[in-house]
This record gives C-alpha cells, structure tokens and sequence, in this order.
C-alpha cells in the first residue's frame, strides 16, 4: 500500500475518532436535554403505559410497584424526542468508533513491515 493511501487512512482514521467524540458529546447534551425540557428528575425515566403519561424513579420494583409522578403529554413528547436523537447520535458515536478501529486494523495489516505484507512463497516452491 502507498505512502498516499497510508497517510488518507490515518486522517479518515482522525477524523472518525473525532466524529465519535462529537456525536457521544452532543448525545450527552441531548440526555441532558430531556431531562431539563421535560421536568423529569435524573435518576428517573418517563413512561407511556396506554397513553397515560407518567415518570418513576430507575431501579427498584417493576414499574406497576413504583409511585408515578403524572406528566402531560407535551414534556412526554419532549422526553421522547430527546431521548431519540440522544440515542441516535450515541449509536452514530459508537459506529465511528468501530470503523476507526477497522481502519486502524487496516493500516496495520497494509503498513510496511508488518508481517502479513511479507510475500508467501506458493505451494511449488515450498515442496520443493
């Protein structure tokens, strides 16, 4: 593989690193978000149980054994909303992390030196 090829591979490899960072950020911020725009207090999560709207607090007893705090449906739909786009951009932010590492691989594999890019004498040659 060229010097070219090597040094593009390690910037798109910079460059997914830096979108992973980015999009885990602004997934944070958004988690954040829901919580704030919502009135849903940290360390609790809203439910929608058959369009009846309501927050309880994480952990404990299923969710039918915990107390509800009533919510309307316009901050259930800010919590929802949030929560998407949150979880989004963290799945985005985990797929760029993967792909720097398969690039990383990739770069190591292909790089001089290594040992996978040493020729393998053929079949004819080692019976001989």
């Amino acid at each position: 593989m060229g010097s070219e090829t090597l040094k593009t591979l390690k910037v798109v490899c910079g460059l997914l690193f830096i979108a992973m960072i980015g999009c885990l950020v602004v997934a944070g911020w958004f988690d954040r978000k829901k919580h704030t725009l919502s009135g849903v207090p940290t360390g609790h999560f809203a439910v929608n149980e058959n369009g009846r709207v309501f927050y309880v607090q994480r952990g404990g007893p299923p969710v039918d054994q915990r107390p509800h705090f009533p919510m309307t449906a316009e901050k259930y739909q800010l919590w929802e909303q949030n929560d998407q786009l949150g979880s989004t951009l963290g799945a985005c932010g985990v797929l760029c992390f993967f792909l720097a590492v398969g690039v990383v691989i990739w770069v190591k594999l292909a790089s001089p030196g290594s040992q996978n890019s040493e020729p393998r004498p053929n079949a004819e040659q080692s019976a001989q």
